[in-house]
């Protein structure tokens, strides 16, 4: 039973490390003119979300749609995310 309990835990300590770290890529990546910043926004709030933080990531697509008002597909994603 204690074996399990002390995996569990770090397997959910393994994978909050692995998005932390896609997160953490995705800024980079995007700061370095890699990827535009609507495309980087909805896949980094896609990684927000999966984090837990879904008000950042509701955060950061508002901006990005302000950014390029024309993207629809950033405007369906915020849609899909204040629905939930």
């Amino acid at each position: 039973m204690k074996e399990t309990m002390i995996l569990a835990i770090m397997a959910l300590f393994a994978g909050v490390s692995i998005l932390v770290g896609i997160v953490l890529f995705l800024r980079r990546w995007r700061g370095s003119g890699n990827l535009s910043m609507p495309t980087g926004a909805i896949a980094e709030a896609e990684v927000l979300v999966a984090c837990g933080r879904k008000a950042e990531a509701i955060a950061l697509l508002e901006g990005a749609l302000r950014a390029n008002p024309a993207r629809r597909d950033i405007a369906h994603k915020l849609r899909e995310l204040k629905r939930d």
